[in-house]
């Protein structure tokens, strides 16, 4: 996965696994509704490469 910033070159966004982000989750105390299958975990990646 890939992060474009506007005037600097693409870098990486490091996979998080699944099993880190639930734990990342509890430990703020966020829960998800309807969490079927990898929707968050696409969903932080998707929000991790944009900031």
């Amino acid at each position: 996965m890939r992060s474009v910033t506007l005037g600097t070159p693409d870098h990486k966004v490091p996979i998080t696994p699944k099993e880190e982000i639930q734990q990342l989750f509890e430990r703020h105390h966020i829960t998800v509704e309807n969490c079927v299958g990898y929707d968050v975990m696409f969903v932080f990646h998707m929000a991790k490469s944009d900031y």
